[in-house]
Formats: structure tokens, sequence, C-alpha cells
């Protein structure tokens, strides 16, 4: 994550732990009332696969039914299906647990570490997604990072992010490409 401060002359790369300024986006749900993100929560991977969620990018804004979803849906050891409101996710015990809610509880961690290195409240935001993202995963985010406290101004596609990231205050004069490898 990037954050830009007050009175300060440019970003400030929020480090997620490990002296990382990478969050993986792994939520751990072995206590449902004390989420793990991150790093810790990937740690819980191997130890507690039915209970640590990842790849939830992948499902989020989807329907049980979609292709996606289909097929990638048993390569990940938790089970993937919908809530009494319809919505797709992850079950833990007797419950379905929403993508939007990860991806809240995500976000969440970003904000509160954003805060926490600016030394300042952070609600406004930018949320880079996949550029595949179709409208109802983009507007899954949207809710996710408002439910999170945040103001989602705008989504961009994460290779637009790359660049303008790369970009950010040099005066260049040159063409650049970007390759977005996906994950």
């Amino acid at each position: 994550a990037v954050a830009f401060g007050p009175g300060r002359p440019g970003p400030v790369s929020i480090l997620h732990g490990r002296n990382q300024p990478v969050m993986p986006s792994v939520v751990s749900l072995k206590n449902p009332s004390l989420p793990l993100v991150g790093w810790l929560a990937k740690d819980m991977m191997l130890t507690d696969p039915l209970t640590t969620i990842y790849g939830w990018k992948r499902f989020i804004g989807r329907t049980l039914r979609s292709e996606d979803v289909q097929r990638y849906r048993d390569k990940f050891p938790f089970r993937i299906h919908t809530d009494p409101d319809g919505h797709l996710g992850a079950v833990i015990g007797a419950n379905v647990v929403p993508f939007t809610k990860i991806a809240e509880v995500v976000l969440d961690q970003v904000r509160h570490q954003s805060c926490a290195a600016l030394s300042a409240d952070v609600r406004d935001c930018v949320i880079s997604v996949p550029a595949h993202f179709d409208q109802g995963q983009r507007d899954a985010i949207t809710r996710a990072g408002e439910a999170a406290g945040l103001r989602v101004h705008r989504l961009v596609n994460e290779p637009t992010a790359a660049a303008l990231a790369f970009g950010y205050g040099q005066q260049l004069d040159t063409r650049v490409v970007i390759f977005d490898l996906g994950g």
C-alpha cells in the first residue's frame, strides 16, 4: 500500500509486517471474532487450510454457477457456498462468510496500518483491482471498502496503477511498457 499524507512531499510506503511493502490478501478465520490478516494469516495456510481464505478475488462478486467459480472452487481447501442472502463466500464452521466480508477485513487492516504510518485518519482511497474485473466484482470491492470505513473515490486497474506509480514524480519523456503478469 502507498499513502499520501498531509505535509509529506510524496508517497509513503506502508510496511505490512516482515518489513514488506506488500500485504498478502489472506485472512485466517480460525477465530472468526479475531481474524488474522496478511503475513500472520498466510502462516496459517498449512496448519489451518479450512479456515484460511486466500484467492478470494477470483470469487468476489460472482455467483455459484459462474464458470470461473466452477473451474476454481475445487482447487482450494476451504469450501465455497452461498449465504442465505445469495452471496458467495467461504464456509467456516456452520456459517458462510461472504467474500465481500473477507475483502472488508483486508481493506480495514490496510486502513489501520495506513493510519498508524501517517499518524492521521485515513478514509479517502483509490483501490487497484485486477483489470479483468467485471462490474459486479468492482461493485463488491467498493461495498467492501465502504464497509471498512473508506470513501472509495475510484477503482483503478492494476496495470494502470503500476504505470502511475512508476511515473509518479518523474519527468519522463519516453514510453513505458507495464506487464501485468497476473496472479
